[in-house]
C-alpha cells in the first residue's frame, strides 16, 4: 500500500495589527480588536482532501457588519471559506480550463475557527493563500493575513507575521525594510541643497 504524507501550509498572523481606515488612503496600524484580528490561516493538503482553517484571536461576530474571508489558490482550482452576515460558505473556483468544480463542502464554525475540507482535483500545487477579515463601520477595521496582503502593502505593521512555515515569534533582527510610505516625491540620491 502507498504512503500518503501530508502537505501542510501554515499562515501565521500578529496579533492587534488591525489596520483602522482613517479616511482615504489613510491607516492606522497597530489597532486592537480581537475579533477581527486573523491568527492563522492552515491549509493542508493530504490524499485528495485540501483542509482549510482560518482562525481568529477573539470570537467570530455573527452580524453583517463583520466579514472573513481566507483563499487557497492551486495550480487548478481556488478553494474559498468565508463568512458574511453570519452566514458561513465555502465555494470552489477555476483556475484550468476545466467543466468539473469541486463540491463545495460545508463550513464548520466554531467560535475562533472555520473549517472545510474540500475534495481536491488536478493540480493541487499551492500558489498562495491569503485571509482578511472587516468590520465594516466608520471607520472601518481589518486585518490581514499575511501583512503584505493588505491596503497598506509591505509597511511595517508592528505584529509578528511569520508568514510561510515559519513558527517564530516577533522578527527584531533589525532587517526590516517596511516602514510608512507617505507618497512624495523621491528624492534618494539626490543630496544637492537647493539653491537660496
Amino acid at each position: 500500500s502507498a504512503v500518503v504524507s501530508a502537505e501542510t501550509e501554515t499562515i501565521k498572523d500578529g496579533q492587534n495589527d488591525v489596520i483602522k481606515a482613517t479616511g482615504g488612503a489613510t491607516f492606522q496600524t497597530g489597532q486592537t480588536m480581537n475579533e477581527i484580528d486573523v491568527k492563522q490561516i492552515t491549509c493542508t493538503i493530504e490524499g485528495t482532501t485540501l483542509t482549510l482553517e482560518y482562525e481568529i484571536v477573539g470570537t467570530f461576530q455573527r452580524t453583517d457588519d463583520y466579514m472573513y474571508y481566507t483563499i487557497v489558490k492551486t495550480t487548478d482550482f481556488n478553494y474559498i471559506v468565508s463568512m458574511s452576515d453570519g452566514d458561513a460558505d465555502t465555494m470552489v473556483t477555476g483556475n484550468a480550463a476545466s467543466d468539473y468544480l469541486p463540491d463545495d463542502p460545508e463550513c464548520v464554525v466554531g467560535d475562533h475557527t472555520l473549517r472545510a475540507v474540500f475534495e481536491t482535483q488536478g493540480d493541487t500545487t499551492i500558489e498562495e493563500i491569503f485571509g482578511w477579515a472587516t468590520f465594516i463601520h466608520d471607520p472601518v477595521y481589518q486585518d490581514w493575513a499575511p501583512d503584505s496582503r493588505g491596503p497598506e502593502g509591505s509597511f511595517d505593521t508592528g505584529g509578528d507575521d511569520t508568514g510561510g512555515d515559519d513558527t517564530g515569534g516577533d522578527d527584531n533582527s533589525g532587517d526590516d525594510t517596511g516602514g510608512d510610505d507617505t507618497g512624495g516625491d523621491d528624492t534618494s540620491g539626490d543630496t544637492k541643497k537647493p539653491d537660496t
